[in-house]
């Protein structure tokens, strides 16, 4: 499974990467919005973890370029932002499994990934 980690802090793209990658996962960084799309346009991805508020835009900027570059990529959303309930209702809408609010459990980021269901091959 390929894995791209969004996240402007070091320490939190450190933390979930080395997660992902003792689950198995190959994992690739971006520490921004013009990282990420770069990494999207050269490499495919099966997930994209994605912190809503980057220094160039926004976690959603990239949900929209990811699902339009790669159909059928999947996307889970971190957020440190109080209003979570907005946020949660357009990242799904957007095509995201799931919004976690920051701190969250690694494990719950695992369990979104390994447990969410894969859509029917067409």
């Amino acid at each position: 499974m390929r894995i791209l980690v969004v996240d402007d802090e070091p320490a939190v793209r450190g933390v979930i990467s080395s997660m992902l990658m003792r689950s198995g996962a190959e994992v690739v960084t971006a520490s921004s919005r013009a990282e990420a799309i770069e990494r999207l346009q050269a490499d495919r991805f099966d997930w994209v973890v994605l912190d809503y508020s980057l220094p160039d835009g926004t976690g959603l900027d990239i949900l929209k370029e990811a699902s339009a570059r790669q159909p059928g990529v999947r996307a889970v959303m971190v957020t440190g932002e109080a209003d979570v309930a907005r946020l949660r209702e357009e990242a799904l809408r957007l095509g995201a499994e799931e919004v976690l609010r920051k701190p969250f459990c690694l494990h719950e980021l695992l369990r979104v990934i390994s447990l969410a269901p894969r859509p029917p091959l067409k």
